[in-house]
């Protein structure tokens, strides 16, 4: 799904300077709903949430997204968080997860929640531990991916406390 000029890009090995993790723009929604449709992750509710969303630029298109939803009394949401498959294994994931994490601490967010069908080893090493579904505090209940998502039905609940979480 990249475009010609960032297909000759990736050959000429230009690339990869250009790459910049940033706070997502309105002009952003397009392309995280095409990144987030391609991964089958849920975009239904992203324009709600786009000034809490941070994406990865490669110059030509966005190639990584993830997101955080403010839940309310210290309770955060890591939503839509992926990266282009080209792309993966370049620390990407992990700059974008960091930016995030910043803000999630500007909001007064402590206790980062996620759900996962997929990436479960990937947030264990960053800190996030796996927990059951039922023990889920109610402001990550009443989100939509939790209680409307038909994906995340079965995806794993994980929680990082982010004051005592330093691997990011």
């Amino acid at each position: 799904m990249l475009s010609k000029a960032a297909q000759e890009a990736i050959a000429e090995g230009s690339i990869q300077a250009r790459i910049s993790v940033r706070k997502s723009l309105d002009s952003d929604l397009r392309g995280i709903e095409l990144l987030l449709s391609s991964a089958q992750l849920p975009a239904s509710d992203i324009e709600r949430h786009l000034s809490t969303f941070f994406v990865a630029d490669n110059g030509y298109q966005i190639i990584g997204v993830g997101g955080l939803e403010n839940c309310g009394s210290g309770i955060g949401l890591l939503r839509s968080f992926v990266v282009a498959p080209e792309f993966r294994n370049q620390g990407i994931a992990a700059r974008m997860f960091a930016q995030v994490a910043a803000a999630a601490r500007q909001l007064g967010i402590s206790a980062l929640y996620l759900l996962t069908n997929t990436a479960q080893d990937y947030f264990a090493k960053r800190g996030f531990t796996r927990m059951a579904r039922d023990d889920a505090p109610a402001p990550i209940r009443r989100t939509s991916q939790y209680a409307n998502e038909p994906r995340c039905g079965a995806a794993t609940l994980m929680l990082c406390q982010l004051e005592s979480s330093l691997t990011y």
